[in-house]
């Protein structure tokens, strides 16, 4: 129990990292800007979006990695608002899916260091 409330204050305080690196403040949920003209960024969140939903969470990672560009800061924004969804499932929906609450954390730290951005 302990090491849980550990690892999710560590992924709450990565997220608030970056969220504040990005949009100046410490909301991270990706939004679509502009609903009649979608960029390849928009349309990748809600293909992961879509994903989580339906509990694919593994595969949703890996089209994130195989999709993202780490040279545009709005992927950067996408994996953002991926893990900061993923971080608000309930234990039992990420165990139900294979996936657990470190595993966000070291995807968080991998998107990090993708994009040069140092957390230590």
């Amino acid at each position: 129990m302990f090491q849980e409330d550990y690892v999710l204050r560590q992924i709450e305080m990565i997220v608030m990292i970056l969220a504040r690196l990005l949009y100046g403040k410490n909301v991270s949920e990706y939004t679509i800007q502009d609903e009649t003209a979608w960029t390849a960024s928009d349309e990748l969140y809600m293909r992961l979006y879509q994903m989580l939903e339906e509990g694919k969470i593994n595969e949703a990672e890996n089209l994130l990695y195989e999709e993202m560009d780490t040279g545009n800061m709005q992927d950067l924004k996408v994996a953002l608002g991926f893990y900061s969804k993923l971080k608000g499932y309930d234990d039992a929906f990420l165990e139900a899916n294979d996936y657990s609450r470190e595993e966000i954390k070291e995807g968080l730290e991998n998107i990090a260091e993708q994009f040069g951005i140092n957390l230590q």
